[in-house]
């Protein structure tokens, strides 16, 4: 995903000030994590929503609208269960081993049966997806929506 934030001022003498935040492409595939600190940021800055399990980037030429499929937090490997947070992981650790003694990570970069997400884990809806998705043609060139993409441009 790219994204491009458009600032404006009022006179010389006056700051910068966020005006708006532009789409120039949604990446390769639907799923997209969004950390925590960029979606607090964008809260702040009024560019995103949060609101019934979607984060919406309310974007120029169009909003991007992510279905939420996992938030920040501890998650156990082998039921994908969202499990309570505490600061030493102690919960968690207590999970795998009444639901799952013996059993080995299904995980091997997380060999405790459980992870941590700093990060929103998101799809963006396949229309949306198709409209700004970047590609490759038969000969290897970055396309987008039909057209050829060069660095943060579409050419043609």
């Amino acid at each position: 995903m790219l994204l491009q934030r458009m600032y404006h001022r009022d006179n010389a003498e006056a700051k910068l000030e966020l005006d708006n935040v532009k789409v120039i492409h949604s990446g390769w595939t639907p799923h997209q994590n969004f950390s925590s600190g960029l979606v607090d940021a964008g809260l702040r800055e009024g560019w995103i929503s949060l609101s019934k399990g979607k984060i919406t980037l309310h974007t120029r030429p169009e909003e991007l609208i992510y279905t939420i499929d996992r938030t920040p937090g501890r998650y156990c490997c082998h039921c994908d269960e969202k499990l309570p947070d505490d600061a030493t992981g102690e919960m968690a650790r207590s999970h795998v081993a009444a639901e799952h003694e013996g059993e080995k990570s299904p995980d091997p970069q997380n060999p405790s049966g459980y992870c941590m997400l700093n990060h929103y884990a998101c799809t963006i809806a396949p229309e949306l997806h198709k409209r700004w998705a970047l590609s490759k043609n038969d000969q290897g060139h970055l396309m987008q929506n039909g057209k050829r993409y060069k660095e943060g441009r579409q050419i043609g």
